[in-house]
Formats: C-alpha cells, structure tokens, sequence
C-alpha cells in the first residue's frame, strides 16, 4: 500500500488530545464502576483500570457464585438468538417517495434482492462472533461499541469486518438529541505495527528507531487516538470524493509526538455506540448488572460463607482438653490414646459446628432468583419452552406478554442505537462497491433544491424472533379489545365504525413476520374492491333485466284485457334500466 504524508493542522492534534483527555476524566468514575461489576461478573474483561500478570493473576480468585456470571451469558445468548438468527431483518421501500408516488412491485423486489446481499455478507464476516461480545458488554457494563469496517477489495471476498472495543478503551459523547456521535479510543500499537498502518513517513522519530531496532520493533508500545466525529458543516463536500470532505471525520493521532498521523472520512458513523438504558443526563447508560450489583456481592459472600460452613462440617473444629500428652490424630482411621481415668466430657470433641446450611441455602436460592429476573432469565427460559412445545402459545401469553414489555424498552434502544444504523451503513457500503441490482425508477427520489434523483434510503424492518414476539403481544391486545367490544356491538353496532378492520388485518400480518410480497398492496386491494364491485352491480343490473324479460314473456299469455295493464307497467321498468 502506497502512503502519502498526512498534511493537517497544526492545531488539530493537540485540540483532539485535550478534548481526549477531558473525556476520559469524566468517564474515570464509569471505569471504576465497571472494573467492580467486570470483578464479579464479567472476569474475563476485569482490566478495565488495573492490569492482571497472564498466568499469575486469576480472575475468578474472589469469585464464589456464578450466578451472575452465567445470567449475562444467557442474556447475550439469548439476544444473539431471538434478534439475529435466520431472516431477521428485510429493507422495504419507503413507504412514500418523491411526490407522494407508493412504491411498486419492482421497489419491493428490488428490496428483497438487496436484503439477500446483505444477509449473505453479514454471514460470510465475522459478524455474530462481535456482536455476540457486543451484546455481552451492553448487557453488563455501562456502554459498548462495534465498529463497522469496509475492507478492500482485495479481503479475499471479504466485505464488512466488525471490531468490538473493550469498555475502558473509549470515551463517547452524545449530540442535542441524545445519540451518540462522537467516540474517541485509546489504543497501543508497535513500531512494527504502526509504520503497516500509517506508514513510515507519518510515524515519529521515536517508531522509526523502535523499528531499526530488533528487540524493540515487536516489544515496545506507542500510544494513539482515533477521532471519530461530525465534521463542521463548513468542512463538508458532498461533491467531492475525498474523505476529508465526508461528514464523518476520522483522525489518527499519535499522543507522544502529538501528530496527525491520518486523517480521512466516513460518510456514516463507524462507531456504533449503545446503551442498555439511559442512566440520567450522563452518555452513559445502566445496564442489568449495576441493577443486580448489591444482590451479586450479597450472594457472593454468603456463598463463601456457606463453603466455610461446608468445611467445618466436613473438617469440624477441635476442642482438645489443657494435658492432652498424646498427639490428635485427624487422619482417616487415626488413633489418639486417651487417659481411661479422664471423664469422657474432657476428652476431644467437635465444637462450634452448629451453623444452618438449610437457612443459608434458602437466602442464597432467594437472592439468586432475583438476579436471574434482573437478567431476564425467565423470559428467555419461556422463549425456549415454547419453542420446544413444552408450552402451548395459550399457555404461555398472559406470561409472556409481561415479560415482554418489561424488555421491549431496551429492545427499541437496541434496534434504534445498533440495527438500524449498523444495516443503513452496511447497505450504503454494499451499494457504494456496486454489488446492489439496479434500482428501479421507483425508489428513485428527487434530492432538495435540484433536479437530480437519487436513491431512497429503504425502511429497516426488524423480523427476529424477538421482533415478533414483541409484536405478537400488540396483535393480543387488539384480539382482546375485540373480544370486549364484540358483545357492545350487538346492542350499539356503531362502536364498530371506531376500528379501522384493514389497518389492524395488515398490523397482525406484519407483526406475524408475513411476506411483504404475499401482501397486496392498499392500491391492489382497492381496485381488487372496485372490480367486485363493478361485477357486483353488473350481475344486478343483468337481473333485473332478466326478471323484466320474463315478465314481458308472461304478458303474451296473459288475457287480452290484462296484457295492456301488464305492457305498460313493464315498459317502464325497462326504460328506468
């Protein structure tokens, strides 16, 4: 790869690595939270703000009950599962264009076609393995983040490549509306490593001797910051090709010599930053494992209580008797030779051995049920049931309703803070390197304040399993609400004018993960009306005309007298026809 020299502003590093340093200091207490709650339930990732010795160091030294620790396994997994698994998700045209024009067939092939792509790259990246560890640091720390890489076209067919950054690595902020927009991480690379990346002439005096250097090049460290924020309005170009007009900027800064070492553009944010809830004013959020801290160290001590009570039982303590000469043997089988002179009282004998195991078994069950809540357990449990008919679907939606809605809340801050942007970013890719079929004139619209047309961005329609579960629970209530007005509409029919029957048989077929291309379209449906309407009044109008032929055929047998009455009455109805 052929590097050109960075030419930025003086200026620009040492602002970006004051703006870094600011960040970091207010994210200091979030990191000391997130060090205790990776302490005792993600001890893997416990180096947040301490450094363990490989090999030395256990994580799990501290740790005496897993409960935790396996919920946010579960909670991760299960996400993993119920919003990812099979066809999760499709585009569809928007659902008005340009002047009020509907989309056509061809915009909702053209969607199909395009969410096949995408599904099929996303398969063939690393996509479900950072996601998954994605997952697994929103569902217990305070934040987490992906990073969406377009690899070159050489990546061995290769498109998307995902990145999760480690919680303590970076720093985010949030714009006016409460999203997050800015993200700035620290990381280290070698000598060896940066001069691949940047290239030698961007790498300071100091990585150029560390790289002359054989026992330094792969050794020694170099700290440096990515940037990645909105760019000044001012600074931006669509027109232009050049990633430093995008409006994403995207900054490398080596932190030792205080220089831009690359800067470039994106023209969507890579970073996908999420919380599982928002947590105050503060960028960062609240996730399951700050709600169930408490009850993690309560259960974690009296676990360890409850192992020195199973100790004692198994080894209990001795109490030997002041001129005991003979040495206590405790081995299995041993002997220790007594005075028969000596009362049996003052021979050895257990003591303090009275503990409760049944009381302290019956707490700890207690407080790990409300762990096991906290970390939506239960719902994931009854998904499962379900799924493997252990429950019937009857059985199950009082339960799982609330359940539910207990967890839709984050589910809507997940589709709204990663699906959604992660999909408009991997579908921008993909049609940037030219892989999307031609779109059609339907899903072209015109761009404000000139005459060229440009593609619309699809709507992002979630089908997980998770979606659709969700869903289900508003195609319930409104099949409940029907079941109570249902017996007021036999005395007042008129309540029924309240409910709109198309919207709401479209709203269970979408909540029901049905094809789009299986339903007609309101256009098709109304004109499918009209036409049976049409037919309707033409096989009328053929009656009556038949019933008139009729009569004009029993008038001939009629009397002479009664035939003049009949004629006239019928040459009426006809001319009214």
């Amino acid at each position: 790869m052929k590097y050109k020299a960075v030419v930025a502003s003086p200026e620009l590093a040492p602002s970006l690595i004051r703006e870094a340093d600011a960040l970091r200091a207010e994210r200091s207490s979030i990191d000391a939270l997130n060090q205790e709650i990776a302490d005792y339930i993600m001890p893997r990732k416990n180096q947040i703000n301490k450094t363990n010795t490989q090999g030395t160091d256990s994580p799990e030294e501290e740790l005496y009950d897993l409960t935790a620790v396996r919920d946010s396994q579960i909670l991760a997994a299960g996400q993993l599962d119920y919003l990812v698994s099979g066809r999760w998700f499709q585009y569809d045209p928007p659902a008005v264009l340009s002047a009020g024009a509907r989309p056509d067939d061809e915009a909702q092939q053209y969607c199909q076609r395009c969410t096949e792509i995408v599904l099929r790259e996303l398969a063939n990246s690393n996509f479900n393995t950072e996601l998954h560890e994605m997952l697994l640091d929103r569902s217990t720390f305070t934040h987490a983040s992906l990073f969406v890489e377009e690899l070159s076209d050489d990546a061995e067919g290769v498109v998307f490549n995902f990145r999760k950054d480690d919680v303590g690595t970076y720093s985010i902020a949030e714009n006016n509306r409460g999203r997050v927009d800015k993200v700035f991480r620290d990381f280290e690379f070698t000598a060896r490593q940066a001069i691949q990346e940047f290239g030698a002439e961007n790498c300071s005096k100091a990585i150029l001797s560390a790289m002359e250097d054989k026992s330094q090049c792969d050794i020694k460290k170099f700290q440096f910051i990515h940037a990645c924020y909105p760019r000044p309005l001012d600074q931006q170009n669509p027109k232009k090709l050049d990633p430093k007009f995008f409006p994403i900027a995207s900054v490398y800064v080596d932190c030792a010599d205080k220089r831009v070492v690359r800067e470039s553009g994106f023209p969507e944010m890579p970073y996908i930053a999420t919380r599982f809830l928002k947590w105050g004013k503060s960028p960062y959020g609240y996730s399951p494992a700050i709600e169930a801290l408490p009850a993690v160290r309560q259960v974690n001590l009296m676990t360890k209580h409850m192992a020195a009570l199973g100790e004692i039982a198994a080894w209990p303590r001795i109490l030997v008797p002041h001129g005991l000469t003979s040495r206590l043997d405790l081995s299995p089988g041993g002997e220790t030779v007594v005075d028969p002179n000596v009362p049996a009282d003052a021979w050895p004998r257990e003591f303090g051995t009275g503990g409760r195991w049944d009381i302290g078994e019956a707490l700890i069950k207690q407080v790990q049920e409300q762990i096991h809540k906290t970390f939506f357990v239960d719902l994931f449990q009854m998904l499962a049931n379900l799924e493997r008919g252990q429950m019937t679907a009857y059985e199950v939606s009082a339960r799982l309703a609330e359940k539910v809605r207990t967890f839709s809340p984050t589910f809507e801050r997940l589709s709204q803070e990663v699906f959604r942007p992660l999909l408009t970013r991997c579908f921008s890719i993909a049609f940037r390197r030219k892989m999307l079929p031609e779109a059609p004139r339907s899903m072209l619209v015109i761009q404000n304040g000139s005459d060229m047309a440009a593609l619309a961005m699809p709507q992002i329609i979630l089908t997980g399993k998770m979606a659709l579960r969700i869903k289900e629970v508003e195609n319930t209530a409104f099949l409940q609400a029907m079941e109570i007005i249902a017996p007021m509409a036999q005395y007042a029919p008129e309540v029924l004018h309240n409910i709109d029957y198309d919207e709401g048989a479209r709203a269970i077929l979408r909540n029901y993960g049905v094809a789009a291309n299986v339903v007609r379209s309101v256009q098709d449906r109304d004109e499918m009306r009209a036409e049976i309407q049409a037919a309707q009044a033409q096989a009328a109008q053929m009656e009556q005309a038949a019933m008139a032929a009729k009569a004009v055929r029993d008038v001939g047998a009629a009397p002479e007298d009664m035939r003049e009455q009949i004629g006239s009455a019928v040459s009426g109805e006809i001319e009214k026809l």
